[in-house]
C-alpha cells in the first residue's frame, strides 16, 4: 500500500527482461497515480524503468533523482556528464530534469572516489530520503546494490518490497524475508529490522 504523503525508495537490477521493466514502470504507475513520490538512482535497468514510466505520465516532478555522475550539460543536443560509467542512464536522467525531475548530482561524492564507494554511498542517500518504504525490482537474484538498498530501508524501520519475476527462495532466520503482495503482484516483504538476508533463485 502506498501513501500520498511519502517518499518511496526504488531501485534494483541494472538488467531487467522486457518483463521485469514493464513490471517496473506498471508499479511506478500505480505509485505515481496514488500521489507517492520517489527517489531513485541513475543507472539503467530498474532505475532507468522507473524514470522512463514517470515521465510517460507526466509524473517527472514527483521523482528525486541521486546520481553518482556530476552536473548535466548539454552541448548541440548531446548531453554528458562527468563521473559516468557504463551502467549510468544519462538521457534518461536528462530527460525527466528536462520536466522537472529534482537531481542530486555527485550524491556519492566527488570524482575523486572510486566508482563502487560512489555507488554504495548513493545508494545510502536514496534509501535516507524514502520516508514510507522501499520497492526493489529484479528478474532474479539481488545484487550488492538491491541489498544495500534493503538493509538500509529496514534498519530506518521502512517496509521493503520485492517485486520479482523469478521464483526466489528466502534464506530463514531474522532478517529473512515473507510473501506478501504489493499493489495486487505478489511479492517478498521485508518487515522493518536490522539486518537483511538475501534472496536465492
Amino acid at each position: 500500500m502506498t501513501s500520498s504523503s511519502g517518499v518511496w525508495a526504488v531501485g534494483g537490477s541494472r538488467s531487467l527482461s522486457q518483463a521485469g521493466q514493464a513490471v517496473a514502470q506498471y508499479v511506478t504507475r500505480e505509485m505515481l497515480a496514488s500521489g507517492s513520490r520517489l527517489a531513485v538512482g541513475c543507472c539503467l535497468g530498474a532505475d532507468a524503468a522507473v524514470i522512463r514510466a514517470a515521465i510517460l505520465d507526466g509524473h517527472a516532478r514527483r521523482l528525486k533523482i541521486f546520481s553518482v555522475f556530476g552536473p548535466l550539460a548539454t552541448s548541440r543536443g548531446a548531453v554528458a556528464a562527468a563521473g559516468v560509467c557504463a551502467s549510468s542512464a544519462v538521457g534518461t536522467v536528462a530527460a525527466a530534469v528536462d520536466l522537472g525531475a529534482a537531481i542530486v548530482p555527485w550524491a556519492g561524492g566527488g570524482p575523486d572516489l572510486h566508482l563502487k564507494a560512489r555507488l554504495r554511498a548513493r545508494t545510502s542517500r536514496v534509501a535516507a530520503a524514502a520516508t514510507a518504504g522501499g520497492v526493489i525490482f529484479a528478474d532474479g537474484t539481488f545484487g550488492p546494490g538491491s541489498l544495500l538498498l534493503a538493509s538500509h530501508l529496514a534498519a530506518k524501520g521502512c517496509p521493503v518490497f520485492a517485486v520479482t519475476l523469478a521464483p526466489l527462495v528466502p534464506a530463514p532466520g531474522p532478517g529473512a524475508w515473507v510473501a506478501g503482495d504489493f499493489l495486487g503482484l505478489p511479492c517478498w516483504r521485508l518487515p522493518a529490522g536490522q539486518g537483511v538476508l538475501p534472496l536465492a533463485a
